[in-house]
């Protein structure tokens, strides 16, 4: 923009020059075919120098308008990217989740998530999970990073 600024302050100049030129010729009387040839030929050549110019001009504000354009494009693709990265650091953690809870049969009993059902006169009952135990009773645990789960037997408190 600053260079097309200079060429049209240079035209303009050229163009007072070339007033000038005209206005002296006018004013001695005096007629040089060759002279007034090549004021027609300056005059012509700034006019195809504006011309080029404007065209320049269009080009360059089609030009920003298509830079913005991709620019917010670029934006949204860039706020899509996040969220989606943000979806997937969520499902990648519940994914990961899990819980878990461990003690003896008396003890998952008393916190009410064991029961014995079935059997006839104290035989054949089987164990098995009541159907709404608390949460509250369970450990949360990532299973990307767990590599062990304590359930102090003695076969773990041997292998500390």
């Amino acid at each position: 923009m600053d260079d097309i600024k200079y060429i049209n302050t240079l035209l303009e100049q050229n163009k007072k020059k070339i007033a000038s030129l005209t206005a002296q010729l006018q004013n001695s009387g005096g007629t040089i075919k060759a002279l007034q040839n090549k004021i027609s030929e300056l005059e012509f050549s700034i006019k195809k120098s504006e011309n080029l110019i404007s065209e320049l001009k269009t080009s360059l504000v089609n030009k920003n308008l298509k830079i913005e354009q991709l620019n917010t494009q670029m934006t949204d693709m860039q706020n899509t990217i996040v969220q989606k990265d943000d979806k997937i650091s969520s499902q990648t953690y519940e994914n990961n989740m899990a819980f878990f809870v461990c003690g003896t049969y008396k003890e998952l009993k008393a916190e009410g998530i064991l029961t014995k059902e079935g059997g006839f006169i104290g035989l054949g009952k089987t164990t098995s999970l009541v159907g709404n135990f608390p949460d509250s009773s369970f450990i949360q645990i990532d299973i990307s990073s767990t590599l062990m789960i304590p359930v102090n037997s003695g076969e773990y408190q041997n292998m500390q």
